[in-house]
């Protein structure tokens, strides 16, 4: 009787990818440069795994979080002391085999790690954006964390006290909230990338991370890569 395929867990194969020389020196300097993100070359990942990098493409929330634990993992191997100051490890990936139109990104795009390419046109001060929001039950003074994505802030569904379970009212506590700094830009198609008589498009961009931001200044050609996300339009 064949046996059956045995499930390949995504974290143990970015850790054996990380486990690769160039990317563990990389991982090795995140102490001596005192960051939290290391960059990997879609391209070295496709050579080490297809499956794995289109699973990236297709599934980047959950695959750059494998990755990103892999990361975390091979650091505390090499580097234990640096990894117990960090909570996690960032894994940025960049020059995708293939770009992405400006114009085109739609629905299709949601979800999806893509790359594209044009000229910033307007870059806002960084900010703090807050990752992880702490709110106390002003019934019982319970403090609850809860993490963070969206445009707006979101506060727990409920205390987190078994013998208090009400839904609120809570009250954000700033001290015990966590925060990266983040920036949000604006890209326009590059006149080469222009459809004859069309006007260029923009792209709302939020760069996340003090690693990336204030690096682009407006006038600037860039490739940047990332996730497409919807937003509803900001209230008036």
């Amino acid at each position: 009787m064949a046996s059956k395929l045995e499930a390949v867990d995504p974290q143990e194969q970015f850790l054996d990818f990380f486990k690769k020389k160039k990317y563990r020196d990389k991982i090795s300097q995140l102490g001596i440069t005192g960051q939290e993100s290391i960059t990997v070359v879609f391209e070295d990942l496709f050579a080490f795994d297809q499956q794995l990098a289109e699973n990236l493409m297709e599934k980047p929330d959950d695959y750059l979080q494998y990755a990103g634990n892999a990361a975390f993992n091979q650091l505390e191997i090499q580097d234990l002391e640096y990894s117990q100051r960090l909570d996690k490890v960032i894994v940025r990936i960049i020059q995708l085999l293939e770009k992405e139109q400006l114009r085109k990104l739609g629905s299709k795009q949601l979800g999806k790690l893509v790359m594209v390419e044009g000229i910033v046109v307007r870059a806002t001060p960084v900010r703090p954006m807050v990752m992880k929001a702490s709110f106390k039950c002003k019934r019982c003074g319970t403090v609850t964390k809860v993490d963070q994505s969206g445009p707006f802030l979101r506060a727990p569904f409920e205390c987190g006290d078994q013998s208090c379970r009400q839904k609120g009212p809570f009250e954000f506590v700033q001290d015990e909230s966590s925060f990266i700094d983040s920036q949000d830009l604006r890209l326009q198609e590059r006149p080469e990338d222009l459809p004859p008589g069309q006007l260029p498009r923009t792209l709302n961009v939020k760069l996340v991370g003090s690693e990336i931001v204030d690096l682009a200044r407006p006038g600037d050609h860039v490739s940047l890569v990332g996730l497409v996300r919807a937003f509803a339009p900001s209230r008036p």
